[in-house]
């Protein structure tokens, strides 16, 4: 039986994948994004998340099915849990509130705005999941703001002053979701009479992650479906996010945090933010500037000390 310490380790290791992750999704989205509204102007996120959900659905409920296959019946709850279902929302939320926002605020201010649960999420965790606060988390917090301002403006603060107020509030949801989010799906897994398994939760929340996404399918019925017959239509980049940058990562993230908090979650995964920026001056020829620099420092120090705190 593993130690208390080292099932810590392995979650924060877990996490760390997950984030690492998500981290290479950011270009590929843009750039199947880009490629799809070249021919269907609008529609080009909505395709490109419809697909990636579609094959990360597939892929979870093959997995799922695999893995239970001589105990499925019993394990068709997880289908009737309202926790679950919660979960979906949530994550199904998370996901629309980006789609609105991307429409009304730049980039750099939009990812700044979905990654303010790093402010929601200790205070959800302080009063849902009683989680401790001292002076060495709050330090790692201020430190980890400070990053992610720096590494996703890249001192360019004027950026934050751009955008329209209602784009602004519908990227702050997006936002408020994933906070939400990360503290519940915590305090489901760290029960210690907890009915789920991180692996089964992650495999059912996807699936029904798509199936809530069905009515995207005969809002774009027309683009969804005269885009597969082109011949650039990307395909590999669909199924990497699919079943890598989904399926996988998802998997990694709650194996992750059954063992560690929610506050620990939330920065560490900021590393996603920090990945996603460096691929794309390295690979997408986006600028680097010294605060980027200095902003994936503070990030990886806030991330270090509130893990020792």
């Amino acid at each position: 039986m593993s130690s208390p310490s080292a099932t810590s380790k392995k979650g924060v290791l877990a996490v760390i994948a997950a984030g690492i992750t998500w981290g290479t999704s950011f270009l590929l989205i843009d750039n199947t994004v880009d490629q799809l509204n070249l021919v269907y102007a609008g529609a080009g996120y909505a395709i490109s998340l419809f697909y990636r959900l579609f094959f990360a659905f597939l892929s979870s409920l093959l997995v799922f099915i695999v893995l239970n296959v001589k105990m499925l019946k019993s394990r068709l709850f997880y289908f009737k849990r309202k926790n679950v279902y919660i979960l979906t929302l949530l994550n199904v939320g998370g996901y629309f509130f980006q789609f609105l926002g991307a429409a009304f605020t730049e980039s750099a201010k939009l990812a700044l705005l979905v990654n303010a649960n790093i402010i929601l999420v200790p205070i959800l965790s302080y009063l849902w999941l009683r989680e401790s606060m001292n002076y060495k988390k709050i330090s790692g917090m201020v430190i980890g703001i400070l990053g992610l301002f720096l590494v996703t403006t890249g001192g360019f603060f004027i950026t934050l002053m751009e955008g329209e107020l209602m784009g602004n509030l519908i990227s702050m949801c997006g936002g408020l979701c994933w906070a939400v989010y990360i503290v519940l799906s915590r305090k489901v897994l760290a029960q210690k009479d907890t009915e789920y398994t991180p692996l089964n939760l992650s495999l059912t929340t996807t699936v029904l992650s798509f199936v809530f996404l069905i009515p995207l399918f005969f809002i774009y019925y027309v683009p969804f479906t005269s885009a597969l017959s082109l011949a650039s239509f990307p395909w590999w980049e669909l199924i990497y996010l699919g079943i890598v940058c989904t399926t996988i990562a998802y998997a990694f993230y709650y194996i992750g945090v059954k063992s560690v908090s929610a506050t620990k979650t939330a920065y560490i995964l900021l590393l996603e933010t920090v990945i996603g920026v460096f691929l794309g001056i390295f690979v997408g020829a986006e600028i680097f500037t010294i605060f980027t620099a200095i902003g994936a420092g503070f990030v990886f120090s806030s991330i270090i000390i509130i893990n020792i705190s």
